[in-house]
């Protein structure tokens, strides 16, 4: 299926869970078939050790996640007329030192990737089954 970004990028909001600690910047794609959207979040995250329960500073990990969407309606918004959906979280870079002021660059970053990712970059067949975790 061919996509074509929907839009510019734009604030994604909080999709990270405990661990954001930044913005995130969101593109959204739409398919040949309108009811087919997929979402691509970027934001920064706390890295948190699981052995030893603690947060692993200063180094912080920049976050993608993808959010495909099947809707029965395309003149609608994703999640008004959503049939099925699914997320997959991927660190695109991990252990991401920061001097200064962490926050503001992470969302400088995360920005800046949103705006590098294209249509290209989407790898989704527009079916439940071609979605892979």
């Amino acid at each position: 299926m061919k996509w074509k970004q929907e839009g510019g990028i734009v604030e994604g909001g909080d999709v990270g869970g405990d661990y954001q600690c930044s913005d995130s910047w969101m593109v959204r794609y739409r398919g040949e078939d309108p009811t087919r959207t997929i979402d691509v979040y970027f934001f920064g995250e706390v890295p948190f050790n699981q052995e030893v329960g603690e947060y692993n500073g200063p180094f912080y990990n920049i976050t993608r996640m993808t959010w495909p969407t099947i809707s029965t309606d395309p003149s609608q918004a994703p999640g008004d007329t959503e049939v099925w959906s699914d997320s997959d979280y991927f660190e695109v870079r991990t252990d991401v030192r920061i001097d200064g002021e962490p926050i503001k660059i992470l969302n400088e970053m995360c920005q800046r990737i949103a705006s590098e990712h294209t249509a290209d970059d989407v790898d989704w067949d527009g079916t439940r089954e071609g979605w892979r975790i």
